[in-house]
């Protein structure tokens, strides 16, 4: 009886070790599309905060590119500065563009954009600091700022301020959640192990 105990015990334990070597090089691949990380970044958007009282930002309609060459995704926003002047408001348009990585968080099975990085950030007709204003227009707009108090140092703190809201945004929520098989087979303590771009598709590697 004593030997049959032993037995099994050695039995289990064996078992055990030969399930998680099997589990230590096991690995799962999937694929996320382009246009599925841009679906989900347009559910995010748009969002906007005001800075000293006169200026309100407004980041909308995100755009993905992936990047092959880095492995990087480019995302590009319109981006809009309204100046109340008081009497009236003024919006100024501009586009705003970030390279990101991409992350896996394997206790919610979710991927989210890693290390946004803002490339470029200008306000139309707004001289930005150590950025000389180019045509009367842009004269007239920092002349007018300048009527108000508002200096070429205070918008460089707006530009720095909104880079910061969107990248407070790009990474605050996924970009894509596995489900059905692609969750059942990423199991516990998978990290990301790889990322390669294939013209519009991420694939990505999950492993030990």
């Amino acid at each position: 009886m004593k030997r049959l105990i032993i037995l099994a015990i050695c039995v289990i334990a064996l078992a055990i070790a030969g399930y998680m070597f099997f589990l230590s090089g096991r690995s799962h691949e999937l694929t996320i599309t382009q246009s599925q990380i841009e679906t989900a970044l347009r559910q995010r958007f748009p969002v906007s905060k005001t800075y000293f009282r006169f200026f309100k930002v407004t980041y909308s309609n995100p755009t993905a590119r992936l990047l092959p060459d880095t492995k990087r995704i480019e995302v590009c926003l319109e981006a809009e500065l309204e100046v109340d002047f008081v009497v009236k408001s003024v919006k100024l348009g501009s586009r705003a563009s970030a390279t990101a990585g991409i992350t896996y968080r394997n206790a919610t099975h979710e991927f989210y954009l890693s290390n946004p990085q803002i490339n470029r950030l200008t306000f139309q007709w707004v001289p930005q600091a150590g950025v000389d204003a180019v045509g009367d227009l842009a004269k007239m707009t920092a002349d007018k700022l300048d009527t108000f108090g508002i200096s070429t140092e205070r918008i460089a703190q707006v530009a720095e301020s909104a880079s910061a809201l969107a990248v407070e945004r790009l990474q605050q929520f996924p970009v894509h959640t596995l489900n059905g098989k692609d969750a059942n087979s990423a199991t516990a303590k998978m990290i990301l192990k790889n990322v390669e771009v294939r013209g519009n598709e991420l694939h990505v590697t999950l492993g030990r």
